[in-house]
């Protein structure tokens, strides 16, 4: 809702301007805008830091007892296993990673979710009025954009074993290599040498992983670019061909420039929290 005021600010103010007003009622309008993009900025703030508050609490209270619990109770065959081993990796980073990979992103991630679905369908109701086409269109290319975002997001997931199994061997090589006892092991038998190849192998393997990623991600971003100077260059020019043959005023272009834009950005916060 911030953003659908946002976006139709500007055109009440140049609608205001174009016509016959007073300067007492510019000012009001002004004033009663400004209070409403506050109010509405202070509940979705709120709201925000509610969602992200209850899921840290969910993930450190109750997740990270449970797989502490099942950590400890885990029948000795299956924790020794490497099915266990990665099994009990990927749990550890699910719980652990802060970014958009771990358990304790997913309720602010549905929150935002919701807010972007209302956002796209009342930017979508705006753009509708310009032109029935226009918003399926844009579909078309956003559509585009989301089977590029799941492919290399299944990548992202296919990859996730082989991930935890290289930090697996680099925790195991920097936990388990301390003390004296070990330390006397490793002089003895010269393993130092051993040691590094293997933890330099590990930061090997994620490196290569981390790249492959980074590749088809990479790639992604060059067709996203060229999609998004073709849909929002030909949706602007539209614009433009109506405010010069007097179809829409200057406070209309305004308005659907704007939701155009952030029709765009809906729709790729979508794609996001969907894959």
């Amino acid at each position: 809702m911030v953003s659908l005021v946002t976006i139709y600010s500007p055109k009440i103010v140049l609608d205001a301007i174009q016509r016959p007003a007073d300067i007492k009622e510019f000012t009001m309008t002004i004033i009663f805008i400004t209070l409403i993009l506050a109010a509405m900025f202070i509940i979705e703030l709120y709201s925000r830091n509610t969602a992200a508050h209850c899921a840290n609490a969910f993930v450190l209270t109750h997740m990270q007892r449970i797989w502490l619990n099942k950590a400890a109770d885990m029948d000795y065959e299956a924790f020794t296993s490497e099915e266990g081993k990665q099994k009990a990796e990927k749990a550890r980073a699910a719980l652990e990673d802060g970014n958009r990979g771990g358990l304790g992103t997913y309720f602010p991630r549905f929150s935002a979710m919701l807010m972007n679905t209302a956002g796209f369908i009342s930017y979508s109701t705006v753009i509708m009025k310009l032109h029935p086409l226009t918003v399926p269109i844009l579909i078309v290319f956003y559509l585009i954009n989301l089977g590029g975002t799941l492919y290399v997001e299944k990548i992202k997931q296919a990859s996730k074993d082989d991930i935890a199994k290289a930090g697996r061997k680099l925790n195991y090589i920097a936990y388990r290599t301390r003390g004296l006892d070990i330390g006397k092991d490793i002089r003895i038998y010269s393993m130092t040498g051993w040691l590094r190849a293997m933890a330099l192998k590990a930061k090997e393997d994620n490196i290569r992983i981390q790249k492959r990623i980074a590749d088809r991600q990479f790639i992604l971003d060059l067709v996203n670019i060229v999609l998004v100077f073709i849909r929002d260059g030909g949706a602007y020019a539209y614009l433009i061909y109506m405010v010069l043959g007097g179809h829409i005023t200057i406070g209309d272009f305004v308005l659907y420039f704007a939701a155009i834009t952030g029709l765009g950005e809906w729709f790729a916060k979508l794609a996001y929290f969907a894959a």
